[in-house]
């Protein structure tokens, strides 16, 4: 009876681990766990049958509940204003070389572009948006 509290405890800080780790699901196997560990302490006195359930029941739920709760979890892609810029097109405001990068400025915001095929870009070629890679716009000469 007396090995409940080592599981309460147990239960205790696994779930406030997972509380201080928003979202990444790291402990709450264990919390799982530790909750039918404690169930069992209450039955049984035997600290090696406890700890074997303790261990079933973690690896059973992290097989189980992992992928289920990963695909609810995953951050959805959010669109941004910036996504209407792919697929425009632009005229190239500065050359660019081997070390610097060339811009163009859409809707009022000067953006630094990279070409998808590494050539160099001058000042007026015009230029297709393809995709958003951080604070660059990936490009295709036109």
């Amino acid at each position: 009876m007396g090995l409940i509290y080592v599981w309460l405890i147990i239960f205790i800080v696994t779930i406030l681990i997972e509380i201080a780790t928003a979202s990444t699901l790291v402990s709450i196997w264990f919390s799982l766990g530790s909750l039918f560990a404690m169930l069992v302490s209450l039955v049984i006195d035997s600290f090696m049958i406890q700890f074997v359930v303790f261990i079933i029941i973690s690896i059973i739920s992290l097989a189980m509940l992992r992928p289920l709760l990963k695909s609810k979890l995953i951050a959805q892609n959010i669109s941004t204003n910036a996504d209407r810029l792919i697929g425009q097109n632009f005229k190239v405001l500065s050359n660019s070389s081997d070390t610097v990068l060339a811009t163009v400025k859409a809707n009022g915001i000067i953006w630094n572009v990279k070409p998808v095929d590494n050539i160099s870009l001058q000042i007026d070629d015009m230029v297709n948006v393809i995709s958003i890679e951080g604070s660059k716009l990936i490009v295709k000469k036109i």
